[in-house]
């Protein structure tokens, strides 16, 4: 009697063993993609909740505008301490810091919309208008 495996047998195992391992991979690959999607998610709703509280402080040199639109860059809310420069963002692994706009739309003196984006179409440019 010989002792092993045959042919057959160690190529059932390759195969079975190779089934599982893409099974896990594409697994994990749709895990990933949705943890990063919920990641960006929240990193945009800190970034507007920091957008909010630049706009409370400076709530009184908007008092007089009506239906005015105003933008600051993702740079400009790190360097005046709005978000700590630590803080690793989703966005700056695809996009320059300063091409981060995050626009803020103000409507009958108290109603805002903040955005966070590339696009800061018809705003003012909040620091070159001090």
């Amino acid at each position: 009697m010989k002792n092993g495996f045959t042919l057959v047998e160690l190529l059932a195992v390759i195969i079975i063993i190779s089934v599982i391992t893409l099974i896990v991979t594409i697994s994990i690959n749709g895990i990933l993609d949705s943890s990063k999607k919920q990641l960006t998610n929240v990193q945009s709703k800190i970034v507007e909740d920091a957008a909010g509280v630049w706009l409370v402080d400076h709530l009184d040199e908007f008092s007089d505008k009506i239906d005015y639109c105003t933008y600051i860059t993702l740079e400009e809310m790190q360097d005046y301490g709005y978000i700590d420069e630590n803080t690793v963002l989703e966005y700056l692994d695809e996009y320059d810091p300063d091409e981060i706009i995050i626009k803020i739309d103000l409507t009958d003196g108290m109603k805002y919309d903040i955005t966070v984006g590339m696009d800061n179409d018809n705003c003012n440019k909040y620091y070159d208008s001090l």
